[in-house]
């Protein structure tokens, strides 16, 4: 005789999957990609509801506004925490997220809530811009200025898309994008906004 061990993981939201340790396996439902798979990387992200926080996927190639139910394991890269997905099942129809306005200073979760993956809006005037990178920083006057990320190569996610073209200096701009991290020359994160198109900078 033998007695049958549930398994049984219960569904989390992105917000509640952020919390939990690296190892864990997840089911994320409903969750609707606000950028495509290849628009910030060789990666995608997805949120769900209104809650603050989404989280990146790796591993499955998914246009933006799919709404699917994630399984898969959680893994942190360059500080930021992802899901490498083991299964995807596609649960509604087509969905818009839209983003949330925040100052320069609340992006990254570091005056607030962790808002790492989610799709948010910001504005400021525009320095530092790295011409080979595509890559540069706007400041809100808030005292921090965070880095903007070109969108990228739509064939692989890999380096700025042909496509986009920074602003220029000292413009005032409004950009929209995911709220990330990315690992400075000394392996410390850092906080960066991810472009996914030419349309989320005006």
């Amino acid at each position: 005789a033998f007695a049958r061990v549930s398994h049984r993981i219960d569904p989390v939201s992105t917000g509640r999957a952020k919390r939990l340790p690296d190892g864990s396996h997840v089911i994320i439902p409903n969750a609707t990609v606000s950028a495509a798979t290849f628009e910030t990387g060789p990666f995608c992200y997805v949120q769900s509801g209104l809650g603050i926080g989404g989280i990146r996927l790796l591993g499955r190639v998914i246009p933006r506004g799919k709404t699917v139910t994630v399984y898969g394991d959680l893994d942190t890269v360059s500080g930021e925490k992802v899901v490498r997905v083991t299964a995807i099942e596609n649960t509604q129809p087509d969905m818009t997220v839209s983003p949330v306005g925040m100052p320069n200073k609340c992006i990254g979760g570091v005056s607030g809530p962790n808002d790492t993956g989610m799709l948010i809006r910001s504005w400021g005037r525009v320095g530092r811009i790295d011409a080979a990178a595509k890559s540069f920083y706007v400041n809100d006057g808030s005292g921090t200025g965070i880095k903007c990320i070109a969108p990228r190569n739509p064939a692989d996610g890999v380096g700025p898309s042909a496509a986009f073209n920074p602003p220029a200096d000292n413009a005032y701009v409004t950009v929209t994008g995911i709220s990330s991290l990315e690992n400075d020359a000394n392996g410390n994160p850092v906080r960066v906004l991810r472009l996914r198109d030419s349309t989320d900078m005006y």
